[in-house]
C-alpha cells in the first residue's frame, strides 16, 4: 500500500515505504507520474481484457 498519493497540476505523486531484504532498514521510494502517464495507464485499464490467469495457476 502507497504511504502517501499527493497531486498537483503536473501529475501524481506516489509515496512508498519498504522494508529491506536484508536488515531492518526502511527505504522510501516517491514516483511522479505525469498527467499523461496516468491518462495512459487508466486508458489501458480500460481499454484492455484482463488477462486469463487461469493457466497460470496450473
Amino acid at each position: 500500500m502507497p504511504t502517501a498519493i499527493t497531486h498537483d497540476i503536473d501529475g501524481i505523486w506516489l509515496t512508498i515505504d519498504a522494508e529491506g531484504i536484508y536488515d531492518a532498514s526502511t527505504y522510501r521510494y516517491t514516483l511522479k507520474l505525469s498527467s499523461e502517464t496516468v491518462a495512459m495507464i487508466m486508458q489501458t485499464w480500460v481499454s484492455k481484457p484482463l488477462p486469463d490467469r487461469t493457466a497460470l495457476r496450473s
